[in-house]
């Protein structure tokens, strides 16, 4: 498939981002943030890609505790704040990265090789033609490559061709051992497919524009833009059967989605994070006022922005600062229980890991 050019190559870029965050098998899908320098300014379009840009040199070494700081809709990080470790250097970019968190390993998945960083032991690399949007399920890596549907164990491993897919996917979600996929013909189609015996199925076929997908156990949840100005929830089963859709909404699409009970997202339009039900009949706003994005669920919220990572504990709470992000902007965030990882742009190419464990930073 050729590169799109142009406006439609930076839309392009913007789908296939995945965030991945996985606490036992869940995922989130997003465009690339751009930085936001004011709690109150505008909102960038937000994203996880994973494509185009080689990975070299990796480097593990350590950083110092930024000060503490407050804001307006945030309470400040206790004085003894963890200290984030950093654990992977690569010339890289960061936006062109996907990012995913188990409960024992972090992995950094560039276009041509998977880092799997042990919370204790070194990084292990595994060269895999990774190309764009790969994912992590339970026990894999899956990707696409030169016409064919690969998967590799997350552990290192030889690649094994699971099916023959002529067409390269936008990117991966999974959830658990399930995944999808989102599809962009030439023509322009959107569509979500999955895998069923070793071939490609329809899931579904969408008339206007995908912005985003994510997986929570076996159900895909999308957003789709339906007219000019208006989009929509949907949700589909890897099972098969009819789609669901909540009722049409205003305003520019969310950028991103995660969770792994309810459909968690960033509302730019009112700068507000939202939690979904996956029924669509119940929605609630956890915070109001307040950049997210990136944006990470395990049992909690978690927001980056340019000012730094923020802990959304629920229950009407303010939003905590686990610590500040200096100058380097947050590219790519995931969690699960009791780690947090994210990537910043430290330069042109150049991606740096940190992580932080969060028995340690919680009050």
């Amino acid at each position: 498939m050729p590169f799109p050019t142009g406006a439609h190559r930076s839309r392009f870029i913007a789908l296939v981002a995945c965030a991945l965050s996985f606490s036992a098998g869940c995922s989130c899908s997003r465009r690339v943030p751009e930085p936001e320098s004011t709690q109150k300014s505008a909102p960038a379009s937000s994203a996880v890609t994973s494509a185009a840009a080689s990975s070299r040199s990796p480097s593990l070494s350590s950083s110092s505790p930024p000060a503490p700081s407050s804001s307006s809709s945030a309470g400040s990080a206790p004085r003894a704040a963890a200290e984030p470790t950093e654990r992977l250097s690569l010339s890289s970019s960061a936006y062109q990265a996907s990012l995913a968190v188990d409960e024992d390993a972090v992995y950094v998945l560039t276009s041509d090789a998977a880092y799997r960083v042990p919370n204790v032991g070194h990084v292990q690399k595994t060269a895999l033609d990774l190309g764009i949007g790969p994912a992590l399920t339970r026990g894999f890596v899956l990707f696409w490559s030169k016409g064919g549907l690969f998967r590799a164990p997350k552990r290192g491993g030889k690649a094994q061709r699971i099916a023959t897919l002529a067409h390269q996917p936008q990117y991966f979600v999974s959830s658990g051992d399930a995944f999808a996929w989102l599809d962009h013909e030439d023509s322009g189609k959107f569509s979500i497919q999955t895998l069923d015996r070793r071939k490609p199925k329809l899931l579904y076929s969408a008339p206007g524009m995908i912005d985003a997908v994510t997986m929570i156990q076996d159900s895909v949840f999308f957003v789709e833009r339906v007219a000019e100005g208006s989009w929509r929830f949907g949700r589909v089963s890897v099972t098969g059967g009819a789609p669901d859709f909540s009722a049409p909404k205003s305003g520019r699409s969310p950028a991103m989605l995660a969770g792994t009970r309810e459909v968690t997202y960033y509302d730019g339009n009112q700068l507000e994070v939202r939690a979904l039900s996956p029924d669509f009949q119940h929605e609630a706003t956890l915070i109001k006022d307040f950049i997210c994005s990136p944006i990470a669920v395990a049992d909690r919220v978690y927001c980056g922005q340019m000012q730094g990572l923020y802990e959304l504990p629920g229950s009407g709470k303010p939003a905590r600062l686990m610590m500040e992000n200096g100058r380097a902007p947050m590219a790519a965030l995931a969690a699960s229980r009791t780690r947090v990882a994210w990537l910043s742009d430290t330069g042109p190419d150049r991606l740096t890991l940190k992580t932080l464990t969060l028995g340690d930073a919680r009050p």
